[in-house]
């Protein structure tokens, strides 16, 4: 993954005022039809009758429905994300898993595009089924502060507060903490 990728997101994504949408088209599910667009509209990965593929290769079947999750998680989140102050650690970690799913929609895409090679499809699986999870623990944590009618501030730490529980970018030879400081710099954070 380039640097021009993960700017391109940080911009259409992250300091767009764009109105939060679905990727999927369709869901490959509840349809024969998978058709998952980017935040652009262009699409990234098609197809026509996911049955069949499902059948010949089931780790592509367990990728769609991953890709259905962190979909869905992607609209919740973002459209939590205006309504949170920009100095609370629930945004800063939010807009890291909104970009990390837009770089697993993109890496999607790329295995699918390319010849799909298993072993790469089991790779994206197993990273993006410990986002989804991370991302369904995360959105649980802050209904429940918002429960407590209360400001989270962090306790300890702002630094570690942001943290993932693992550093996904790294599937994408990156580093979180480059993260950080780019969202620190748009949020006006000093640590």
């Amino acid at each position: 993954m380039t640097n021009s990728l993960i700017n391109s997101i940080i911009s259409n994504v992250v300091l767009s005022s764009k109105p939060c949408s679905k990727l999927l088209e369709s869901d490959g599910i509840s349809s024969k039809i998978f058709i998952l667009r980017d935040y652009d509209n262009k699409k990234l990965v098609s197809f026509k009758d996911v049955r069949p593929m499902r059948n010949n290769v089931p780790e592509l079947g367990k990728a769609i429905n991953i890709t259905k999750n962190l979909d869905e998680y992607l609209y919740i989140i973002c459209n939590y994300v205006p309504n949170i102050n920009d100095n609370n650690f629930f945004k800063i970690k939010f807009q890291k898993i909104r970009i990390l799913i837009h770089l697993f929609f993109n890496g999607f895409s790329k295995i699918i595009s390319e010849y799909i090679n298993p072993d790469s499809l089991n790779e994206w699986t197993r990273e993006s089924n410990l986002l989804l999870m991370e991302t369904s623990d995360l959105v649980l944590e802050y209904r429940d502060s918002l429960k407590d009618e209360r400001d989270i501030q962090p306790i300890g730490d702002f630094d570690q507060q942001v943290k993932l529980k693992r550093d996904y970018f790294n599937y994408f030879g990156m580093k979180e903490d480059n993260l950080d400081t780019a969202l620190y710099s748009i949020y006006g954070i000093a640590t």
